[in-house]
């Protein structure tokens, strides 16, 4: 019982660290973990401790900076609308998000046992053609959100980029690829914020 609450504890400290985000962290392992570890106060106590205790100690280290460093420019006040906006849109996208996945999950149980292996030679194949045709769909999430701050994408390059990104997490998930679930929400909402 102890040790699933310092599995836990663990899962977000290496979440914090990896991704200088704690508070993201403690959710992150709250909500994936749900079933696995025990909701006591000591296990949630353990896992903010461990969450925060790993991001002060990356931060001695690496320095106190964003992951992915952005510039930013001053917003005129007529616009401060657009983010409340913006923040309601990814989170309706969050939630479908979820549901797609659970859907994509299920699918994929429901499949054959001699076919598990499908699923994922599709995505690989996949994956493979778009590398060629459209690699920002399937690059890295940290060096593809720099490289969307900087590049002049149209409308409806950003929107098939934000659906090929979006269905590529699903299945990749749902069929156990490697792929996670946290680098490539940041590039979807990156691409949809764009």
């Amino acid at each position: 019982h102890e040790r699933r609450g310092l599995l836990a504890a663990g899962a977000a400290a290496g979440l914090a660290a990896a991704f200088n985000a704690p508070l993201a962290a403690i959710v992150f392992v709250t909500e994936e973990m749900q079933r696995i570890f025990p909701f006591h106060r000591r296990t949630y106590t353990a896992l903010i401790i461990a969450s925060i205790a790993s991001a002060v100690t990356l931060q001695m280290f690496a320095g106190a900076r964003p992951l992915i460093d952005i510039p930013v420019s001053q917003l005129p006040t007529s616009v401060l609308p657009l983010p409340v906006l913006l923040g309601a849109v990814v989170g309706a996208l969050g939630v479908v998000f979820n549901h797609a996945l659970l859907a994509a999950m299920n699918a994929v149980d429901r499949l054959p046992g001699h076919i598990w292996w499908l699923p994922a030679c599709v995505l690989g194949a996949a994956s493979g053609l778009l590398l060629v045709v459209f690699p920002e769909a399937v690059r890295g999430g940290e060096g593809f959100v720099l490289k969307l701050s900087s590049v002049n994408l149209s409308i409806l390059a950003l929107v098939l980029l934000s659906l090929l990104r979006f269905s590529g997490s699903v299945l990749s998930y749902a069929s156990g690829t490697p792929g996670g679930r946290f680098a490539p929400m940041r590039a979807i909402a990156a691409s949809v914020g764009l």
